[in-house]
């Protein structure tokens, strides 16, 4: 497991007592955090979509080049500095697909995180994939609410449950969390995930009572749960979070203008208040290196943040946006050569986009979501219908060349497309178990939104507050002359999926699955051949140029 930095101490029994509390020459300590979270494998820079950089550099964001160099600036005017990843490091673009876990070791160790809080996609190829990263890195690897019956994955070897940092003669605690949706990964439980919550409640008063005076919650859950951690767990002083994705940006005014064009969802820091009154801010950074977060913190003598926290406790803090105005580190710029030699085989030309496919919000049609859904569907002869969920789509598809590396960058997980079959019947249950979490004060609400694309399907969704199972109306069905008729209840139809939605599994190579929702509803299921990013190449060269506009297959609507 990890090594330690100049600074860090990972925490073991009794390793606090008689360290001092206090920074020398003053009643006040000022700390800095850099933090990034959801990094996904782009280590390259992006397009202002967080597609692949067509144009100059200068116009393009992100990139760990960019992020090796900016971490370096910050902390040398700080060399005290605490740099957290929030996790899923793992998984994103064709860098991942190919070449595994070892480029993440080589920059994750080139960037020197203080801590890094580990996050579902981590897991995407099981422990074993996990081994050789978490045996590497010279940082701790963190999550609290991680537990391990594999002899071969063990606490304190390859994950800690929290460490601590002596900056300016004060202890720093840091709290990892993973969300618990990570059991997707292991059907079999033989790796669990607990209630972040009470995980980290349990370790912060253990660290508290060690001694530690400044606590950090590090972790992957989500900016619900993020928000949910800074409330109820009173020993916490700052939670930097991951998983949703989440942009938060402070404006000042309604009229200023934003960094780029991600529209945020809270300010930066998010400020909780806690029953007795403590401020606790969370942060999160949105994802694939295009920001960096900046802060700078002051703490009490007791450990708590100076009051009023949002203006006295909270020096400075900043989303940094890592465009053009960031010079490349050459450093990473140089060490990134050699991996790239690797990838050759994603520069495939593959056809021409003619429109920008993008997605949309949760409980809405994407024309790039349309075009996943027909190349699933295409997959197998005699199929139309087929589904897509929108937490498998990553990315945007822009104008112009289309290269074998942009689908990577579209679909970059390594799950088949299947052939299931399916009643009429069973295709509109599995529509309903879709909508029945969608909240009729706003559908695209996170966490009940749709989430799914389709294709060969066309149907409405009316959301009240009472009518869940009774969502879908007007369903119908594509026929093989391209026109829709209404879904036959009894009549068996066939469905193309992921196989993270079919639960489907191969002997080579691992898959994950979702919560299941159509798994006692498939008939027959028959394991594809082709990934998913496979079939998506096959799709884009059989039908460049691509000119795909939003069809109007479904629609969800609050009444």
């Amino acid at each position: 497991m990890a090594g330690q930095g100049t600074l860090l101490l990972l925490l073991l029994p009794g390793l606090c007592l008689g360290l001092p509390l206090v920074q020398e020459g003053g009643d006040t300590t000022d700390l800095t955090i850099i933090h990034i979270n959801d990094i996904h494998a782009h280590f390259e820079e992006m397009s202002v979509t967080t597609s692949r950089c067509r144009g100059d550099s200068k116009e393009c964001f992100g990139g760990v080049a960019r992020v090796h160099q900016r971490q370096q600036e910050i902390r040398a005017a700080d060399p005290e500095a605490i740099f957290l990843n929030a996790g899923d490091f793992y998984q994103g673009t064709a860098w991942y697909t190919k070449l595994k876990y070892r480029p993440v070791v080589e920059f994750g160790n080139m960037l020197n995180y203080t801590a890094m809080g580990v996050g579902n996609h981590d897991f995407d190829d099981s422990v074993e994939g996990f081994l050789p990263f978490a045996e590497q890195a010279s940082y701790p690897l963190l999550g609290a609410n991680i537990h391990s019956s594999l002899e071969e994955f063990q606490e304190g070897v390859h994950w800690n449950r929290s460490m601590v940092a002596l900056v300016r003669g004060r202890l720093v605690g840091i709290i990892g969390y993973t969300t618990r949706s990570t059991e997707y990964n292991f059907p079999n439980h033989e790796v669990a995930f607990n209630d972040e919550v009470e995980a980290v409640r349990l370790e912060a008063k253990a660290l508290k009572a060690a001694g530690v005076g400044i606590i950090i919650a590090l972790g992957h859950s989500g900016y619900d749960i993020d928000q949910e951690l800074a409330r109820q767990v009173e020993e916490l002083d700052l939670v930097v979070g991951g998983h949703s994705h989440t942009f938060l940006y402070t404006r000042e005014s309604p009229e200023d203008p934003l960094p780029s064009i991600e529209e945020p969802r809270g300010d930066y820091p998010t400020y909780v208040t806690q029953e007795g009154g403590k401020v606790v801010p969370v942060v999160q950074v949105f994802c694939y290196t295009k920001y960096l977060g900046h802060l700078r913190l002051r703490f009490d003598s007791q450990g708590e943040l100076v009051t009023p926290v949002e203006t006295e406790g909270v020096q400075h803090a900043a989303p940094e946006l890592l465009d053009g105005s960031v010079v490349p580190s050459e450093e990473a710029l140089e060490a990134m050569v050699k991996w790239r030699r690797n990838l050759t085989e994603f520069q495939e030309v593959l056809g021409v986009n003619e429109v920008l496919l993008v997605e949309g919000p949760p409980s809405q049609e994407s024309n790039i979501g349309d075009v996943v859904s027909d190349a699933f569907a295409a997959a197998f002869p005699d199929t139309r219908i087929a589904f897509s969920n929108n937490g498998g789509i990553r990315s945007a598809l822009e104008v112009g060349e289309v290269l074998y590396d942009d689908v990577l960058y579209i679909l970059p997980f390594d799950n088949t497309v299947d052939l299931v079959t399916m009643r009429g019947g069973g295709i509109r249950t599995v529509l309903e178990r879709m909508c029945e979490r969608i909240n009729p004060a706003n559908v695209h609400d996170y966490s009940g939104g749709f989430g799914y694309q389709v294709a060969g399907l066309n149907f409405e969704v009316l959301v009240a507050e009472d009518n869940q199972g009774e969502r879908v109306n007007n369903l119908r069905v594509q026929g093989a002359d391209g026109a829709y008729t209404d879904i036959q209840e009894d009549a068996v139809y066939n469905v193309a999926l992921p196989s993270f939605l079919s639960g489907g599994s191969r002997e080579q190579g691992r898959q994950v699955r979702s919560q299941g929702i159509f798994d006692d509803l498939i008939l027959i299921l028959v394991e594809g051949e082709d990934t998913i990013y496979q079939a998506l190449r096959s799709w884009v060269l059989a039908n460049s140029p691509l000119h795909q506009e939003v069809e109007g297959r479904f629609y969800v609507t609050a009444v």
